[in-house]
């Protein structure tokens, strides 16, 4: 009897989940379908197995629902996840070089090495390594049509070296 009373409200939920759905436009009784699937879903796996079901069948059914609705919102959003994770593990590598810029030659760069990028001679003030820095780095920046990153990185680096 207490099977024949859950399956009778069942019953009774999904009549009801449709007469309501069946008034509402296309968009919005997708929307509702979509958000009520997993619900929907657990409910159905939850009383199979109370009323005796097979745990394999309704495994098969539930699986069956969940890639039915599931799957291809995962393939929507795949290719946004995708770049997401791509642009991540890019920042997290050293700036990327187009094969025509050199790999720089040592991790540490020399004042003499810093001096000759800024295009400064030895005993420059701080005031002069900024604005030889401000001008060099508003030609090359990576932003702008042209831009390098390498050799943004390399005034960086010389700026950093010269006024460490």
């Amino acid at each position: 009897m207490p099977r024949l009373l859950i399956l009778a409200i069942a019953a009774l939920c999904v009549w009801f989940l449709y007469r309501v759905s069946k008034d509402l436009e296309r968009p919005v009784r997708q929307r509702l379908l979509g958000w009520l699937t997993i619900p929907v879903l657990l409910l159905l796996v939850v009383l199979g197995l109370r009323l005796g079901a097979h745990w394999l069948t309704v495994l098969g059914a539930g699986g069956w629902v969940l890639v039915r609705r599931v799957l291809p919102l995962l393939l929507r959003v795949a290719p946004f996840a995708w770049s997401g994770w791509s642009s991540w593990s890019r920042a997290r590598r050293s700036a990327p070089r187009t094969p025509s810029e050199p790999a720089p030659s040592s991790p540490r760069m020399t004042r003499a090495e810093a001096l000759d990028v800024l295009g400064l001679k030895e005993g420059a003030s701080r005031d002069d390594i900024v604005a030889s820095y401000r001008v060099l780095i508003q030609r090359v920046h990576p932003d702008k049509p042209g831009g390098s990153e390498y050799l943004a990185s390399k005034l960086n680096q010389a700026k950093t070296t010269l006024l460490d």
